[in-house]
């Protein structure tokens, strides 16, 4: 069972004529839009921490970790001495366009999203094959959010197993959400819009709510 939480104008727009906002992982950084429960300023974005006590640590060609090794190159014999504290390296995947949708029919997660009314979507694969149609982008799939922090050791870059698009702060652990990703095909700058999808009409209604 997949729900989509409106306003009810939306909703009606989209069980009726099949109109659907199709956002952006970069538009949901946007606060001063979409508030701090829809919206995260750190959407896409993962640190990766290198600690270093106070005597130090020293790194060479023969010591130093994937992510060393992709921020700093090493000479024949050369070394790097890290002290008081280490460094945090801040990494952005690309943007994406994103349609969220979540697994609980929940009243107060309704209201925590300021809307009044809830879309069942009861043929995820229909519906989403349907969307897929008039996205100008290639689907990857949908997928279950990682509620995790998003600060981690060096030793896991390049081996982490979430897309950093998928990760969110514990803190919105209660919303459930999944969310179905597209990567654009050419266009290195994307925008949120509307468009019809005729197709999703017969995969979704409205639920008493």
């Amino acid at each position: 069972m997949f729900y989509k939480y409106m306003k009810k104008q939306h909703a009606l727009a989209l069980i009726n004529l099949g109109v659907v906002r199709i956002g952006t992982l970069f538009d949901f950084r946007r606060t001063e839009k979409h508030g701090t429960r829809m919206g995260d300023a750190d959407e896409g974005k993962l640190i990766y921490r290198f600690p270093a006590p106070p005597e130090g640590i020293t790194l060479t060609a023969d010591t130093q970790t994937p992510l060393i090794r992709r921020l700093f190159e090493f000479g024949e014999g050369a070394s790097l001495t890290l002290r008081n504290g280490g460094f945090r390296y801040r990494e952005s995947v690309g943007d994406c366009y994103v349609f969220c949708i979540t697994d609980r029919l929940d009243r107060t997660l309704a209201q925590e999203f300021e809307c009044d009314t809830c879309v069942w979507i009861h043929s995820a694969d229909r519906f989403f094959e349907a969307l897929s149609a008039i996205v100008q982008a290639r689907f990857v799939g949908l997928f279950r959010c990682s509620y995790q922090t998003r600060v981690r050791d060096h030793s896991r870059w390049g081996h982490d197993d979430v897309h950093p698009a998928l990760v969110k702060d514990p803190s919105y652990g209660t919303q459930h959400e999944l969310r179905a990703v597209w990567l654009p095909l050419n266009s290195p700058e994307i925008h949120p819009y509307k468009a019809i999808a005729p197709g999703v009409i017969r995969c979704c209604s409205l639920i008493p709510f």
